[in-house]
């Protein structure tokens, strides 16, 4: 019997046969508004009768910096054993926050959720969170990581958990945006239950979108979510803007792609001045183009993304096609002499020797120089 199977009989398992959560500081609760947290937990589905705005998935790492799963187990059905892992794991897992409103016959209450889901045979026995503003999350200078103290939230779960669910009023929350910070110990287990030996793991979800300039979600520290709930039954806010810069230099047939990927991000749904309704499209300019995208999210427009596409030819030399190898144009900085930037054309062949991310997977590291040359006439490239 594959791991995979084994799982979904182990976690069928524990649910019959193990009982109980205990939550600390701020916690979930439940619909009704009590402090008892087990109604919260194991409804990954979106339950909110409106949803506002939710994140892309954040990621969660191994305090080795492994995103994929590292810590396999032999498909022994009694003893397994810790094994190294093959090729193709899955990542450790994620979650997803949203807020939005439920609706009751007396009220309408405004919740901030936040669904966890791990990779198959993986559970967590112990998450830590915290909510809070300003400079309220400690970064360890050993570690880079957030200390965890006193004033984190604590969830113990029993039994463990693959997939949750916590549930928490926006009013009980920092307003009008928090920092969310959260760690979670997780562990394989036997077919009894019981923890395996060498599988235990800390993991910490990771914000990739901490350090962009335009990012909603944005951050001074990869441990830590930006978040801001919108309230859109109660006030409808202005939509945000922002803009990215896209380089698309041209150059010869089959060694510079024409087209280029414009990615709106995360929402609800679409409205591009190009007519499409999809997050993300593929352009092909032959001269500079700007493409706007309207980002709506719970009915409303939040966010307006215009990309400034900026197009460069950058074919030189002769034009008659004779050359196996076509000339593009690359802006040279002398290594040792970086101010001295110089327009060079070369055979598309020496390429790779001025700018890195056109070597081939595995080449050579000693091929080329790394000075910063890049494709493209010196001064033409906006997005440097």
């Amino acid at each position: 019997m594959n791991l995979l199977k084994k799982s979904f009989l182990i976690a069928f398992g524990l649910s019959a046969v193990l009982f109980g959560c205990t939550p600390d500081k701020v916690g979930p609760v439940d619909k009704g508004g009590s402090k008892d947290v087990a109604g919260a937990f194991d409804d990954t589905h979106v339950t909110l009768d409106t949803v506002c705005a939710l994140t892309d998935s954040i990621y969660f790492r191994s305090a080795d910096g492994s995103f994929f799963v590292n810590k396999c187990v032999t498909e022994d059905w009694f003893s397994p054993e810790l094994t190294p892992c093959g090729p193709g794991q899955p990542k450790w897992g994620s979650y997803v926050a949203y807020n939005g409103y439920q609706y009751t016959q007396t009220d309408t209450v405004h919740w901030l959720d936040v669904d966890f889901s791990l990779a198959p045979g993986i559970f967590s026995d112990l998450s830590s969170w915290i909510f809070t503003t300003g400079n309220g999350i400690v970064i360890d200078p050993n570690t880079g990581a957030p200390t965890v103290g006193t004033d984190w939230s604590q969830l113990v779960s029993n039994p463990c958990r693959n997939q949750w669910k916590v549930q928490i009023r926006v009013d009980e929350l920092p307003q009008p945006a928090f920092d969310l910070a959260c760690r979670m110990s997780v562990i394989r287990l036997s077919f009894f239950a019981d923890e395996i030996a060498g599988t235990r793991t800390s993991l910490w979800a990771i914000n990739h979108h901490w350090n962009e300039t335009n990012s909603p979600y944005r951050s001074n520290n990869e441990f830590v979510l930006r978040y801001a709930p919108f309230g859109c039954l109660e006030t409808v806010a202005p939509p945000q803007t922002s803009s990215q810069c896209v380089f698309l230099p041209l150059g010869w047939t089959g060694q510079l792609p024409s087209s280029t990927t414009l990615d709106a991000g995360a929402g609800a749904s679409y409205q591009w001045s190009t007519g499409a309704t999809t997050r993300s499209i593929i352009v092909s300019p032959t001269v500079s183009t700007n493409y706007t995208v309207s980002i709506s999210n719970g009915g409303n427009v939040t966010m307006i993304k215009t990309f400034n596409v900026t197009v460069q030819n950058v074919r030189c030399g002769n034009t008659n096609g004779n050359n196996p190898q076509h000339k593009v144009t690359v802006c040279h900085r002398p290594p040792g002499n970086p101010t001295n930037v110089q327009n060079i054309c070369i055979d598309w062949s020496g390429v790779p020797a001025h700018v890195k991310r056109f070597r081939a997977p595995g080449a050579n590291p000693n091929q080329g120089h790394d000075s910063g040359c890049e494709i493209g006439v010196c001064g033409g490239n906006p997005c440097q």
